[in-house]
């Protein structure tokens, strides 16, 4: 993350939005700190609860719950966690957050620091995608997408770039 935060040292950033769980927190720290900005923690850009399967390996979900493992796996982004969310609630809990940021710093640079599902659905919204083909996007750790927004109109300039010490400019 010091990698990604040297990258965006240069940029305008005006705000940087986290989910306010740890590791997440954590990162927009780190971004915040060359800006002299304050991680603006945000409940709503924390990954889909998993319920029950919270913590556990996808191992360990099939050896323990073999039928909700089979239906994730067949339908991911319809299945409900048990005592848990659905990507559809995931959708429901985040865009409203995500239009507000947008509406808050219009034409302005925003860093946002979450997870996999939620930086997966604003890139699938983004790209005009539908939910299910959320997976279809990869989220490894400590990446940076781009998305330039024209009035109300995204355009992804890119996903997913890594940046470590030899690639830092």
């Amino acid at each position: 993350m010091r990698c990604v935060a040297d990258r965006l040292s240069g940029e305008p950033v005006t705000a940087v939005y986290s989910s306010d769980l740890g590791r997440a927190l954590k990162s927009a720290r780190i971004i915040a700190q060359p800006h002299k900005l304050e991680a603006i923690e945000l409940p709503e850009l924390r990954e889909i609860n998993f319920g029950r399967f919270d913590g556990l390996t996808y191992e360990e979900i099939a050896e323990q719950f073999p039928q909700d493992y089979r239906e994730f796996m067949e339908r991911p982004t319809q299945y409900r966690f048990p005592q848990g969310e659905s990507y559809s609630d995931l959708k429901a809990r985040l865009l409203p957050v995500f239009q507000a940021i947008l509406s808050k710093h219009s034409q302005q640079t925003v860093v946002i620091v979450a997870h996999g599902g939620v930086n997966r659905m604003i890139l699938s919204y983004a790209l005009g995608m539908s939910s299910d083909n959320l997976f279809r996007i990869d989220q490894p750790h400590g990446c940076l997408s781009l998305i330039e927004f024209f009035g109300d109109t995204p355009v992804v300039r890119f996903i997913n770039e890594s940046y470590t010490s030899r690639n830092v400019e």
